[in-house]
């Protein structure tokens, strides 16, 4: 079966969320829907991409339409094993000083031709970590603006790393949907020696980058565990916004 790993990759898509399947609890709305769509149609086009996104397996629940138009949930027991393939690469980055391991899941979307666009799913769901870090891929969007943060840093510099460890060295576009992933671009200044105009190259957004006023508050505060680069200069040098 051809897969997008046996060709030069021409996009790494980075999303907070991914629609996989109805039923992995890997997303919460549209810009999971849109996400998931986009590597559907990759693998359709046999176009080299892949995924890149965090895998959550905390309490997960199923909606049910009750015949008066209500909504009731039933909790749900989803495992990663069930649908997913866990690949032995392991990564180590930082947040606020702390070495935080990270492991790496696999998931297929399969093209119309059988073409695969494979989606690398984070977790540091494992024993190794302490329990705020196990936490940080437990449910999507949750917790206060620290594990937020977290995830954010774990999508974007997690997310370089596992694929340098996974082989791809040489990739065409990074493409972040919205401001979750806007570390990538801060990781990707030191292997580019700090050009910033072609780090910008690599880099595609749907919108302009955007830092959250009450993450940008938090970051202010926080040992970014990259050399040479500040906070407040890589907001100047990429052109990143602040809302």
């Amino acid at each position: 079966m051809p897969s997008a790993s046996q060709k030069p990759l021409t996009v790494a898509y980075f999303s907070l969320e991914f629609m996989l399947e109805s039923d992995i609890p890997t997303y919460a709305g549209g810009l999971g829907v849109l996400a998931g769509d986009l590597m559907h149609s990759c693998a359709d086009m046999e176009v080299a991409a892949v995924g890149i996104s965090l895998v959550y397996d905390g309490n997960t629940f199923s909606q049910i339409i009750n015949p008066d138009g209500t909504q009731a949930f039933q909790e749900t027991d989803w495992q990663k094993l069930d649908q997913l393939t866990k690949l032995p690469n392991r990564v180590e980055i930082k947040i606020q000083n702390s070495p935080i391991k990270v492991d790496c899941w696999r998931y297929e979307m399969v093209g119309k031709t059988g073409f695969v666009v494979p989606i690398y799913l984070l977790d540091t769901d494992i024993p190794d970590n302490p329990d705020w870090v196990r936490n940080l891929t437990k449910n999507l969007y949750a917790g206060g603006g620290e594990v937020r943060l977290s995830q954010e840093i774990l999508l974007g510099f997690g997310g370089v790393a596992m694929l340098r460890d996974l082989g791809y060295k040489d990739i065409k576009t990074y493409h972040l949907n919205e401001g979750h992933c806007a570390f990538v671009p801060w990781l990707l200044e030191p292997e580019h020696n700090f050009q910033d105009d072609e780090v910008r190259n690599f880099v595609r957004l749907p919108l302009i980058p955007r830092f959250q006023r009450d993450t940008t508050d938090l970051i202010m505060t926080w040992p970014i565990n990259t050399p040479v680069i500040t906070f407040p200069g890589i907001l100047k040098k990429l052109r990143l916004k602040i809302i």
